[in-house]
């Protein structure tokens, strides 16, 4: 709830405006058999404050206008999807906030809705604010100049409400909170530890351990499915979009071509986006017209091929496709890097497990690793029971991987085991050796040697986790404080 009021800044009110007046005028959404109030068209009331049928369904042509970057959503998909519920919920966040910021006598001036208007590119000729034009932008897209105002007004009340509220990237930590965050880098250990490295053991598994395990992990040793097919690659690149077509595309797009000051792009500005996408929607009409006439034809009309699963030439996304046809079955067109592509599954061979004297070599590979492994860690618990004498070390912080000597990759997972386990000794096993240890003295080194980058950057995440949980119990405080009714009972 919070991280919307975060996202939504002073061009929100104005975006959502431009964003429904160009979608209602192109006629894309219908808004289905909603019930509202049936006295003032009330979708739901917060509070003090009421939320309306107008302000429903401007928040709900925002969020389908983000869902419909590709053109392909409809009302059903946006109803499967929960949109008006999230459109919903959006609205009650921000009356939630308003209603506090109410109680703390927060309010907007009449001065202050005006000048944030003036500051709106989409009213100003020749960088100032031509109340004319105003009246005609609202007067053309059927907005109430009072409606709009009250838009703006909520917003500088949720702007407000939110600037003295501690969640913005400027909340500090603590100093207890820095002392118990940094705490963990100030440890240091001095420990005693033992390689035992893998290639110690000289294993030399029989024909019979090697039949068994195979045995036992045949299902691994799987030569891939083959699919024959045949296609039509139907490429992007080959189709022409004529100038209407662009201007077009351009009129039913536009409100998703937004300037960082909330202002539309021109065409122009555009364009070249614009080609791009007209190219893909004539490949995509081609293709589906090639579809009809495909899946009936019995003759060769395509190419042919023979795909190894995995094969990446059409990209491997193109394998759940695929993988569902059975023979002589078509599939719709798929989107791929280039275009679209139809394909018919002419035949398909499944995955078969391999011969085992075909992978006899990595069998035993195989087997001599799991073996050398189950050695490691017997060895291991072994010294540990014994005792043992290994190479000792300084003291070591958890950031000190440097000073170890099993590369960076290895001495990483070993601190990290070493600081989290609460163990005074134990063994860590990785990919090729085992490395057991026990911790000979332990003690707290100065705040001043542990690296200012790696607290700085601990305290920047804690920030962020310290923000999310205060929006959690605030959000829960304000809907116990305020009654939240919802007349809104739609698909």
């Amino acid at each position: 709830m919070i991280d919307w009021m975060q996202r939504h800044k002073k061009w929100l009110i104005v975006v959502i405006w431009v964003s429904t007046i160009s979608l209602i005028a192109a006629g894309l959404v219908g808004w289905g058999a909603y019930n509202f109030s049936s006295s003032n068209d009330i979708v739901a009331k917060v509070g003090k404050i009421q939320i309306t049928r107008a302000q429903f369904q401007r928040a709900y042509q925002q969020i389908y206008a983000q869902y419909n970057i590709d053109g392909n959503l409809d009302t059903q998909k946006a109803n499967d999807l929960g949109l008006p519920q999230r459109a919903l919920e959006d609205l009650i966040s921000r009356a939630l906030l308003q209603n506090f910021a109410l109680d703390l006598g927060i309010r907007v001036s009449k001065k202050e809705v005006e000048e944030e208007i003036a500051k709106m590119q989409v009213f100003q000729q020749i960088g100032h604010f031509d109340f004319a034009l105003y009246q005609s932008v609202l007067e053309q897209n059927h907005i109430k100049p009072a409606e709009f105002e009250q838009e703006v007004r909520d917003s500088i009340l949720s702007s407000k409400i939110m600037a003295v509220l501690p969640l913005n990237d400027g909340i500090g930590l603590t100093s207890l909170e820095k002392d118990a965050l940094n705490f963990p880098f100030e440890i240091a250990d001095q420990i005693e530890f033992k390689v035992i490295s893998q290639s110690s053991f000289k294993l030399q598994p029989n024909n019979e351990e090697i039949r068994q395990f195979w045995e036992k992990t045949k299902d691994q040793y799987q030569s891939p499915a083959e699919y024959k097919i045949e296609y039509l690659l139907i490429k992007n690149a080959d189709q022409k979009p004529q100038e209407s077509e662009l201007k077009n595309l351009y009129e039913e797009r536009k409100s998703l071509f937004i300037n960082d000051d909330g202002s539309l792009k021109t065409y122009q500005q555009v364009k070249g986006e614009l080609v791009e996408e007209q190219k893909a929607l004539l490949a995509e009409e081609k293709a589906l017209r090639e579809y009809v006439i495909f899946k009936k034809e019995t003759g060769k009309y395509g190419k042919q091929e023979v795909l190894v699963e995995g094969d990446k030439r059409f990209g491997v996304e193109i394998f759940d496709t695929i993988q569902q046809l059975n023979s002589g079955q078509t599939a719709k067109p798929v989107e791929v890097k280039d275009g679209f592509l139809v394909i018919k599954m002419l035949d398909k061979q499944p995955r078969k497990i391999k011969a085992f004297e075909d992978v006899k070599i990595e069998v035993i590979e195989n087997l001599k690793k799991e073996l050398s492994t189950q050695k490691m860690i017997e060895k291991s618990h072994q010294l540990l029971q014994e005792g043992f004498n290994g190479v000792k070390t300084g003291f070591l912080t958890a950031l000190d991987f440097a000073k170890l000597p099993f590369g960076e990759n290895d001495s990483k997972k070993f601190l990290n085991h070493l600081f989290v386990t609460p163990k005074k000794q134990d063994y860590v096993l990785l990919e090729d050796k085992s490395i057991v240890y026990k911790i000979l003295e332990q003690k707290l080194v100065d705040k001043k040697q542990v690296d200012p980058k790696i607290l700085v950057g601990n305290e920047q995440a804690f920030g962020f986790y310290k923000r999310q949980l205060i929006a959690e119990e605030l959000y829960k405080y304000l809907q116990n404080k305020y009654k939240i009714t919802k007349y809104y009972t739609g698909n």
